[in-house]
């Protein structure tokens, strides 16, 4: 199972995440929080479940950031359209 959990706080925003993956008796690392944006508009995206899945959405949305809003987001609506488009 895998989680992903924000908490806001008086000083900002906790995120955490579970990056552990295990496949038989192997055992790796995998980074589930990146941040996207510039200055004081910087979002974090968490995800968790297929790696693939989550690397292509990204890939999406700083193409879309990089073309169509390369000073950044208007809104964090503006953010959420981008990253489910």
């Amino acid at each position: 199972m895998t989680y992903c959990l924000g908490i806001k706080v008086d000083e900002g925003i906790v995120c955490l995440a579970d990056g552990r993956i295990t496949s038989g008796n192997q055992v790796t690392n995998a980074q589930k929080l990146s941040m996207h944006g510039s200055g004081s508009a910087q979002f974090a995206v968490m995800t968790s479940g297929l790696r693939s899945l989550r690397d292509k959405t990204l890939a999406y949305l700083d193409l879309d950031m990089r073309k169509n809003h390369p000073t950044g987001f208007a809104t964090l609506l503006d953010a959420v359209t981008a990253f489910c488009h």
